[in-house]
């Protein structure tokens, strides 16, 4: 089982104004639920709000926006980490010239 990754062997996926770069999950790595990846939003990126079974997780290294996650808004800025909880309406807004990237993580509520 492989239980390491470089950004570059990273698999890419590519949505209306974000990237996601997967490093870990259960299918290159064999983790029980976890994926680690980095994520880029565009300037002008919009995501609209949504929802996911497991939890998530950002991390922001790069750049600036905001995120709606339930009734509270937080400021997206280098340093800032932020958690969704498992089926809570959350959503990011990327208003600036220059991409956010963070580190993102989606784990599973229960491990067994």
């Amino acid at each position: 089982m492989k239980v390491s990754a470089r950004l570059d062997e990273a698999r890419i996926e590519v949505f209306a104004g974000r990237t996601i770069k997967t490093l870990l999950d259960p299918g290159a790595t064999g983790t029980r639920g976890l994926t680690l990846g980095v994520i880029i939003y565009e300037p002008g990126c919009i995501v609209e709000p949504h929802t996911h079974s497991d939890q998530e997780a950002l991390y922001v290294l790069k750049g600036r926006g905001e995120a709606r996650i339930g009734s509270e808004t937080v400021e997206l800025r280098p340093g800032t980490a932020v958690y969704m909880r498992e089926g809570v309406v959350h959503s990011v807004v990327n208003p600036s010239t220059d991409p956010i990237e963070a580190v993102l993580i989606h784990a599973p509520t229960s491990t067994t």
